[in-house]
């Protein structure tokens, strides 16, 4: 399905796109990794595929990369979309362990990615962050990548893995007055190195076209 233009809408939700965009669109030597459930292919245009077909991957994707051709414009669709399953529909498309997770990371290293996008989220405190994950969020501090992640949706004070592990750039949600949405977690770690994004109603692709909209911080993360 083509031609779903949600341009003005996301210059009115994000302030300055505009003139960012008369600048840029993006560039295919940012390579920007998104770890998350495997899109749809049709859905979006200049996204990288795997096999299985998850809304929340699709929708997640479609926000950083979709073109007008696959339905919904994205925020940086010349960028160059890298597509790392860490869900999977044969798993319920919600389970994702911190081995799967630091094991994306590391692979998202080795195919060069500048920017990684994890809209994944774990109740559990720094304290609990496993040593090869915080190998692999190591590694990727090292090469200067910067590791964007939501903060999640269980409506707690309480921190969550990885946006609370060191060197994050945690994102939570906000509606549309810029209120934090009350589903939004934010807990003491993510205060201290997060931000709140649009998280409410975002738009995005759907699995077999048109355009869906979503809340949460998995869809602000996308958006930053």
């Amino acid at each position: 399905m083509a031609g779903t233009d949600t341009t003005t809408e996301w210059t009115e939700r994000i302030v300055g796109l505009d003139r960012l965009w008369s600048l840029t669109r993006g560039s295919p030597e940012v390579r920007i990794a998104i770890l998350d459930g495997p899109p749809e292919r049709n859905a979006i245009a200049g996204a990288l595929a795997q096999s299985g077909v998850v809304e929340h991957g699709t929708h997640v994707h479609s926000i950083v990369s979709g073109s007008r051709d696959g339905g919904v414009v994205g925020i940086a669709p010349q960028c160059s979309a890298l597509s790392i399953p860490i869900f999977s529909a044969e798993d319920g498309g919600d389970v994702c362990t911190q081995a799967r997770l630091a094991e994306a990371i590391c692979s998202a290293l080795d195919a060069g990615a500048n920017i990684i996008n994890i809209s994944a989220a774990q109740q559990a405190g720094a304290l609990t962050l496993s040593d090869e994950l915080r190998n692999a969020l190591q590694a990727a501090s090292a090469r200067d990548v910067l590791v964007v992640a939501a903060t999640g949706n269980h409506g707690t004070a309480s921190d969550t893995l990885p946006a609370a592990a060191p060197g994050m750039l945690a994102v939570g949600a906000h509606d549309e007055s810029g209120q934090p949405l009350l589903s939004s977690n934010w807990g003491p770690n993510q205060r201290t190195q997060g931000l709140i994004a649009t998280g409410e109603d975002v738009p995005g692709a759907c699995v077999g076209g048109g355009v869906c909209r979503a809340s949460g911080s998995s869809f602000a993360t996308a958006a930053v």
